[in-house]
């Protein structure tokens, strides 16, 4: 009798929550995976496909009696991301679908996502200036993290320069020495390195002159391509301490200086309280 075979895919094993807890699981399914004629299909984020790539290294884990291989699915390159975009949107300009590629990190889902929400912000605010979607993008993306500063209603420009100075803060601040848990530190490197790539988008693309810009930091380094900055988003899922290099570099390349960790106390301005008067005289609506 011919035998027919059977595919269980399981997606997204990553959701489980921290890459320990994925491959937890994965030790706990590991007797059915050599059931015959059933395979098994697994999809994983970075983090986790990335522990099962150093097998041969010394310290082995789950993944490598559990997978037969591991076949890595890369991302989109911007003209990839290009070709996507334009065939869902024709006319979007060039710089919204870098924006779009930088955010999604070359992931066809996210690009879309950040693509139809890019349109959305252009016809909702009737903005079409890069500088103003941009900077409305961004923030919708930080806001769980800084909305305590994100909401100061002034009619000056201040406000976007808070956000920077917030962000350039969390950025610099160094919590060595101050005996918090080795989980709570991870978790706090990871969302500092998120917003040094936040930070480093909004000076990308929330200052004018984003094409002249463009073209001399790609002249001056191969940091400069913007196709590095969906790299670093990519990198983001791997290490937070891989990521800040990557960052660096490429900050560097667009003539924007590095914010490196200054401890416990970083010498940058810490913007006030939602509720407070700017420095001008504008007191925001209650």
């Amino acid at each position: 009798m011919r035998q027919i075979g059977v595919v269980i895919a399981v997606d997204e094993l990553d959701r489980l929550g921290t890459d320990v807890q994925a491959l937890a699981f994965l030790g706990e399914i590991k007797a059915i995976l050599g059931v015959p004629h059933v395979h098994y299909l697994v999809s994983v984020a970075e983090d986790v496909g990335a522990a099962f790539v150093r097998r041969g290294l010394p310290n082995r884990d789950v993944t490598d009696s559990s997978l037969d291989d591991v076949v890595h699915v890369r991302r989109c390159s911007l003209a990839e991301s290009s070709e996507i975009l334009r065939k869902r949107a024709p006319g979007i300009g060039e710089a919204y679908i870098v924006l779009a590629h930088a955010l999604s990190g070359g992931i066809p889902r996210d690009l879309i996502r950040y693509g139809r929400r890019l349109l959305e912000i252009r016809l909702v605010t009737e903005q079409a200036e890069l500088t103003d979607v941009a900077q409305a993008l961004i923030i919708e993306e930080v806001a769980e993290t800084l909305a305590a500063h994100l909401r100061v209603a002034c009619p000056c420009q201040e406000p976007m320069d808070q956000l920077r100075g917030a962000l350039r803060h969390f950025v610099a601040y160094d919590v060595d020495g101050l005996g918090i848990p080795e989980e709570s530190r991870r978790l706090i490197d990871e969302a500092a390195a998120y917003a040094y790539l936040s930070l480093t988008l909004l000076d990308v693309f929330g200052r004018p002159g984003f094409t002249q810009r463009r073209m001399e930091a790609a002249r001056r380094s191969p940091d400069g391509n913007p196709d590095l900055l969906a790299e670093a988003r990519q990198e983001l899922a791997v290490s937070p301490y891989s990521t800040r290099p990557v960052i660096d570099g490429i900050r560097q390349a667009w003539r924007l200086e590095p914010v490196s960790t200054q401890g416990p106390r970083p010498a940058v301005m810490i913007p006030p309280p939602r509720g407070a008067a700017c420095t001008a005289g504008h007191h925001p609506a209650v």
